[in-house]
């Protein structure tokens, strides 16, 4: 599936308790064309640069951060 999402600025999560109570565990190559995201999953803190594909697992709990102007990216 590829889609194009436009998404305020805000901060969410995805817990372990989020993964077992939807079995949601996929891979997502996302690329940013607008906005800045950071991401955090275990001791591994990404920043998303514009234009350059990034790749993470529905299966890993993690927390992120949209700031900026509204983020526009590719899934």
């Amino acid at each position: 599936m590829l889609s194009q999402t436009r998404l305020p600025p805000c901060n969410y999560r995805r817990s372990a308790a989020h993964i077992r109570r939807d079995s949601l565990d996929h891979w997502i190559i996302a690329i940013c064309r607008r906005g800045l995201q950071r991401q955090r999953s275990g001791e591994v803190d990404i920043e998303m640069q514009r234009g350059l594909p990034y790749v993470f697992s529905m299966a890993e709990p993690f927390e992120a951060e949209r700031a900026g102007t509204e983020m526009d990216w590719l899934t």
